[in-house]
């Protein structure tokens, strides 16, 4: 029963009591940094107006495993996945295997899916009309509409050119989504060469992206 959760539960739950943690032990606004899981459970989030079973980490001894196996390139294996970085070194790449993937619930990974399968952005699908009635009142799950993001939230997006998993052709639909969002509130970078893992172990990550979301950061 622990793991029965997916990623709705992430912008239902935790992430407003981390907010409301943070609130009220510091009393200020915060600033919000997401990346991959991160960005899609905050958006999720802004657009409602609020800011299962478990999967162990069999994939990540697999992909150790893989590793040792010297006529695999583990590079390879992780543009494969994320796309093809451009700025990392064989440090963080070893470094990435060590810590990724993390344990999740299996409902999360369904959820994803889901999501892959359909192209769009809903809550979790229980399968059957019934299931979805007793949770959602309506036999299909509700959707996840990002152009109900309040208009003067101000939001700074970074995508790139190369990433196989938030790839340009999302983002694009997200912008649309956005594109009645108060102009001096959007910003918006596009990196050409970065892939899914550049934003957060590119050697060149602080100069190209950190310095400019501190810059938006100042700015609000």
């Amino acid at each position: 029963a622990y793991w029965a959760w997916s990623w709705d539960e992430l912008v239902t739950n935790d992430l407003p009591a981390t907010f409301d943690f943070v609130y009220s032990k510091t009393g200020q606004k915060l600033h919000y940094v997401g990346h991959s899981m991160g960005t899609l459970t905050a958006l999720a989030s802004f657009s409602e107006g609020k800011l299962v079973d478990k999967l162990q980490k069999d994939v990540t001894n697999l992909l150790k495993t893989l590793c040792l196996d010297p006529n695999v390139d583990c590079y390879d294996l992780m543009r494969a996945f994320t796309g093809n970085n451009c700025c990392l070194n064989a440090s963080t790449v070893e470094l990435f295997l060590k810590y990724e993937p993390q344990p999740t619930s299996t409902k999360t990974m369904v959820h994803l899916a889901q999501t892959f399968r359909d192209g769009v952005l809903t809550k979790y699908d229980y399968g059957r009309g019934e299931a979805n009635i007793e949770y959602y009142g309506q036999s299909t799950p509700p959707i996840y509409n990002m152009s109900n993001i309040p208009k003067s939230l101000p939001l700074f997006l970074s995508y790139g050119g190369q990433d196989s998993l938030s790839d340009v052709r999302d983002v694009e639909l997200l912008l649309d989504d956005l594109k009645f969002h108060e102009g001096d509130k959007l910003t918006v970078q596009f990196v050409k060469d970065y892939a899914h893992a550049d934003f957060v172990m590119g050697v060149s990550a602080k100069r190209i992206v950190y310095d400019a979301v501190i810059a938006f950061f100042d700015r609000q």
